[in-house]
């Protein structure tokens, strides 16, 4: 017989543990746990026919009476159950908490199958699973007005068929909401951080948002960064996505589903569809073991320049054009401000200060001052990996010219301090510099190639 299920036990029924859905007087069987999700717990169980379900126990936030929001997921889960063919329903157990019941799917969710088999995916089994979910589940709920909500690996099943085809199934539906639908009625959760935005309206572009967060941790083996504020989640995906190992026509249509520029979002899954329909193949494609994919994925994102970084540089140079193009640099010093900054950006793109000094004669010291006739020089070295040669930008704020920055290459066993003290003439005639001081920063701030960034 049914038993009542009480709020502090639903993290640990028992096998045998009959739970009763008093909408349609049939009761469940508990089997085994399936485990915690972000809203509940779940069980395998059995209906009266022997077919295996599974029951996850939620329960709703404080603000929401447990019948209301009972009566409304069944309403949402008839307009599924038509859509998809699915057998979704719920029912309250007792006055706090809610059970929803869906078929059993057989198989490995999508993080246990990257970590089961120890490999990444490729861009074009990325992009079948995409276009699995996006046509079996994703458009037909936005055809019924529904937003799924909570797309992540943990919520699509993967079976593999015996003749070798993936069948990828959608599954919890327990965060479904409404299109445009404002969130006065939830559960514990609105998501999952890192793959669903976390806000009080829901919209069919959240789903692609989760898709394409869903499509970083196929390719790359890591599971995506929740950042809060919209702004900063913009930079991160721009950074993120921009290292990922997949050609420019996915790339694009990835960004397009993360929806950042509002003008550029895809409206519908029809053509999302259609552009990865186009997308689908990458060139040249690897299978990369997990390890590998996640060893990949952190030295491309820190070879690729961060936004972060990119705005720093925009904002160090429309700083000089507005506070210093065109002035005597002896005469309109360098505030300290900004030579702080600059240092900064310097050292994230791969410089180290060299500790020169020098005297009213002219004589550059390395190192510490002999005396206190000397005054410190700012020189920024880098070395390229790529070859045996060095930038080198000299921060002369009106010490040896008339200009605040010099910049210039030399040989890896060129001695520097000759080219420090050396005259405009010489300098010509010896390697290119830079005449204008904006011009020598553009060059001092331009990526170094394979340089790995460092974060500051």
């Amino acid at each position: 017989e049914a038993e009542l299920v009480e709020h502090n036990c639903i993290d640990h029924l028992a096998s045998g543990f009959l739970i009763n859905d008093p909408n349609r007087n049939v009761s469940y069987t508990i089997q085994e746990p399936l485990g915690k999700g972000g809203e509940g717990y779940s069980y395998v169980a059995l209906d009266p026919d022997g077919n295996q379900k599974v029951v996850k126990i939620i329960t709703p936030s404080a603000s929401s009476a447990t019948l209301n929001l009972e009566e409304k997921l069944r309403g949402e889960f008839r307009v599924i159950n038509r859509a998809l063919g699915t057998n979704y329903t719920s029912f309250p157990v007792n006055p706090l908490d809610i059970a929803v019941v869906g078929d059993f799917v057989k198989g490995l969710n999508l993080e246990q199958e990257v970590i089961q088999t120890d490999r990444a995916f490729t861009q074009s089994e990325a992009a079948e699973c995409m276009l699995q979910l996006l046509k079996g589940y994703v458009k037909p709920l936005h055809d019924g007005g529904i937003v799924h909500r909570d797309i992540k690996p943990q919520n699509i099943i993967c079976t593999h068929n015996e003749d070798g085809s993936v069948k990828y199934t959608l599954i919890d539906f327990g965060n479904i909401r409404q299109n445009n639908g404002l969130a006065t009625i939830t559960l514990t959760m609105k998501g999952t951080p890192g793959y669903s935005r976390i806000k009080g309206q829901y919209e069919f572009s959240d789903d692609f948002y989760s898709l394409a967060k869903t499509a970083y941790f196929l390719i790359t083996g890591r599971h995506p960064e929740f950042v809060g504020a919209e702004k900063y989640d913009e930079m991160n995906d721009g950074e993120k996505f921009s290292a990922l190992r997949v050609d420019d026509k996915f790339r694009k249509v990835l960004f397009r589903m993360l929806g950042h520029e509002k003008k550029k979002e895809y409206k519908s899954a029809d053509d999302l569809i259609r552009d990865l329909e186009k997308a689908r193949n990458g060139k040249a494609e690897l299978e990369l073991d997990l390890s590998s994919a996640k060893a990949l994925t952190l030295y491309r994102e820190s070879s690729v320049m961060p936004e972060s970084l990119q705005r720093r540089i925009n904002g160090l140079k429309a700083r000089f054009v507005e506070e210093y193009k065109g002035a005597v640099a002896e005469r309109h010093l360098l505030s300290n401000e900004y030579l702080t900054d600059l240092e900064g950006v310097l050292v994230e793109l791969g410089y180290k200060r060299c500790h020169f000094h020098i005297n009213g004669s002219g004589e550059v010291q390395l190192g510490s001052p002999p005396d206190s006739d000397y005054e410190e020089l700012l020189v920024y070295e880098r070395s390229r990996k790529e070859n045996s040669k060095r930038d080198i930008l000299s921060v002369d704020n009106g010490i040896i010219s008339r200009n605040y920055f010099r910049f210039f290459t030399l040989k890896e066993e060129t001695d520097l301090e000759p080219y420090l003290i050396s005259d405009t003439n010489i300098f010509l005639s010896y390697f290119k510099w830079y005449k204008t001081d904006l011009k020598a920063l553009e060059a001092a701030f331009k990526p170094a190639p394979y340089f790995v960034y460092q974060k500051s």
